[in-house]
C-alpha cells in the first residue's frame, strides 16, 4: 500500500505543478482506503506516483485499468501507482472492482475531493508526482503513451540524473548519446554530448563504403595494387578486425564486402519488419564470390601504416565493426572531458558507463518475432552491449527467411540463431562477438564468447533463450 500513502501526503500539502517541494514535512494524513485499512503520510517518500482518476461511467478509464497493471508489471516497486474513483455512489465502483478485479490500489472519492485538490479538468486524468512530493505533469484526455514517457522522467529525476541527450543520423544507423551532467552541470554536459556525436560523422566519412573519398573505398578501389596509406583510426579498426577473425577462425570477416552486394535488401537499419530481396543468389553465384572473400588477404604494415587488399576484386566493409568501433572513440572523448556516467549506442552497438543516478542503466532486448516488444532487459554498468537479429534487414521468400548476416563459411544468411546479445568490455568487441554467436548460435555461441569473458544472450533458430551462467536477463 506504499504508493497509497503518497498520494494522500500531496493531497494534504497541496503542491502546485512544477513548484519544488516544501522544505516542511507534509502534515500527517490519514484516510480509510477501500479494503477498510488506514493509510498514512508518516513513512512513504522516495519513489515516484502515478495518480490516476477513474469512474466506471468513463470508458477509456475502466481501459486504461490495464495499462495501469502493465506500468506495474514494469516497474515493480520503482514507481508508485493509485487510482482514485469518482463514482458518486460508491457501491457501483466496488460491484465493478470486484468484478474486474484490479491489480493496483484504488482509492473512493465519492464527493470528488480529489479532484478538487489536484484540480481535474477532464477524465481520464492522470498526475505525476516526483519522489520529493512535487506534482510533476498532469495528463488529460488518452494518457498513454505518455504517461509512460512522464513515469520515465520521473525516474530520471528520482535517480539522481535527468541526461542530456544528442541523437541523429550516422553510419547507416540512428545514433544517440546520453551524459548525466552530474557535478559539472548541463552546459559542459551537453558539449561533450555533441562533441562525441561529431566523432560518428567524422568516422563516417573516413569508413563509408557510400562516399568515394573515403579511405575504405580507395582501399577497396586499389584492391590487387599498391598499399594505400590510412589513418590512425583506420588502421586501427582494420587492425582489430583482422585480429577478430584471426581468433574466431574466420567467422567474422571483415573483407565480406563482394559476398555482402549480392545480398540487397531495401529495408533501412532499425525497422524490424519485412522486406524486398530482388534477387535470391544462386550456388553458383556465391562460389564465384567466395573466393573474393578472406581476412588473410587483408594485409597491414605496422611501420609504414599502410592496408593491401592482395587480390583485384576483394573489399572491405565495415558494417560489422564500425559502429562498435565509433562508440568507444566517443566513449573515449566522453572520458577525457571527465564524464563517467553516460550511455552511447549507434544502432545494435552501445557502452554504457557508471550509472545512470543511484542505479545502472537498463537495456532491452529486442524480442527477435515480435515487433515492438522486448526479450528481457539487461542492468548495464561499464560494459558494452550488441545485438545482431534476422529480424532487421530480411526477406520472407517461399516461406524462408533471408536476412543479412552472411556466414562466410556458406557465403549464405546464417541459420542457426533468432537474435545473439552479447556483453564484453568494448563496444568493437561486443560487435564482433556478436556476429561469431549469432552464427554458432545457441550453446556453442555462449561457449565460443565465453572463452574471451564475454557473456551473451542468444535466441536460436527454434526460438529458445540461452543465456550466460551468470547474467541475469529480467523481464521488461
Amino acid at each position: 500500500m506504499r504508493c497509497v500513502f503518497l498520494v494522500l501526503a500531496v493531497l494534504a500539502s497541496q503542491t502546485l505543478p512544477g513548484a519544488p517541494a516544501s522544505a516542511e514535512p507534509a502534515p500527517a494524513f490519514a484516510l480509510p482506503a477501500l479494503d477498510g485499512r488506514v493509510v498514512r503520510s508518516d513513512d512513504f517518500r522516495g519513489r515516484p506516483l502515478v495518480i490516476d482518476f477513474w469512474a466506471t461511467w468513463c470508458e477509456p478509464c475502466k481501459a486504461a485499468l490495464a495499462e495501469h497493471e502493465q506500468l506495474v508489471a514494469r516497474y515493480g516497486a520503482k514507481v508508485g501507482l493509485v487510482a482514485i474513483n469518482l463514482d458518486e455512489q460508491p457501491e457501483v465502483a466496488r460491484r465493478f472492482l470486484e468484478r474486474r478485479g484490479v491489480a493496483v490500489p484504488v482509492l473512493l472519492d465519492p464527493e470528488g475531493r480529489a479532484a478538487a485538490a489536484f484540480g481535474v479538468t477532464a477524465m481520464p486524468y492522470a498526475v505525476v508526482v516526483g519522489a520529493d512530493g512535487a506534482i510533476r505533469e498532469r495528463i488529460d484526455g488518452a494518457p498513454y503513451p505518455r504517461l509512460w514517457a512522464a513515469v520515465e522522467r520521473g525516474l530520471q529525476r528520482a535517480s539522481g540524473c535527468v541526461p542530456v541527450v544528442r541523437t541523429g543520423g550516422a553510419m547507416g544507423t540512428r545514433v544517440s548519446v546520453q551524459v548525466c551532467p552530474g557535478p559539472a552541470g548541463e552546459g559542459p554536459a551537453r558539449e561533450a554530448a555533441e562533441v562525441a556525436f561529431a566523432e560518428f560523422g567524422r568516422l563516417e566519412a573516413l569508413w563509408s563504403t557510400w562516399i568515394p573519398t573515403s579511405e575504405v573505398s580507395r582501399l577497396n578501389a586499389a584492391a590487387g595494387g599498391e598499399a594505400v596509406a590510412v589513418s590512425d583510426e583506420t588502421f586501427a579498426v582494420l587492425r582489430r578486425a583482422r585480429a577478430g577473425s584471426e581468433a574466431n577462425e574466420g567467422l567474422f570477416d571483415v573483407t565480406f564486402a563482394p559476398l555482402g552486394s549480392l545480398w540487397t535488401f531495401d529495408t533501412p537499419p532499425g525497422r524490424q519488419g519485412p522486406t524486398r530481396l530482388d534477387h535470391v543468389p544462386t550456388v553458383a553465384e556465391v562460389a564465384a564470390r567466395r573466393g573474393l572473400v578472406g581476412w588473410r588477404g587483408l594485409a597491414l604494415d605496422d611501420t609504414a601504416h599502410t592496408a593491401r587488399l592482395e587480390r583485384a576484386g576483394m573489399a572491405v566493409h565495415l558494417g560489422g565493426i564500425g559502429k562498435g568501433a565509433g562508440v568507444d572513440r566517443a566513449v573515449a572523448l566522453l572520458r577525457a572531458r571527465g564524464f563517467r556516467d553516460f550511455c552511447v549506442q549507434a544502432g545494435g552497438d552501445l557502452y554504457c558507463g557508471g550509472r545512470k543516478g543511484d542505479r545502472p542503466w537498463r537495456i532491452g532486448i529486442a524480442h527477435p518475432r515480435q515487433p515492438g516488444a522486448l526479450l528481457g532487459a539487461l542492468d548495464v554498468s561499464d560494459a558494452a552491449f550488441s545485438t545482431s537479429g534476422d529480424y532487421e534487414r530480411y526477406a520472407l521468400i517461399d516461406g524462408r527467411r533471408y536476412h543479412h548476416i552472411l556466414d562466410p563459411r556458406t557465403g549464405f544468411p546464417a541459420t542457426a540463431s533468432q537474435s545473439a546479445t552479447v556483453l564484453a568490455p568494448t563496444a568493437t568487441d561486443a560487435e564482433v562477438l556478436t556476429k561469431v554467436a549469432f552464427i554458432l548460435g545457441g550453446e556453442a555461441g555462449l561457449a565460443a564468447i565465453a572463452k574471451v569473458g564475454a557473456r551473451g544472450v542468444l535466441v536460436d533458430a527454434e526460438g529458445a533463450v540461452h543465456v550466460s551462467a551468470g547474467l541475469a536477463l529480467e523481464a521488461p
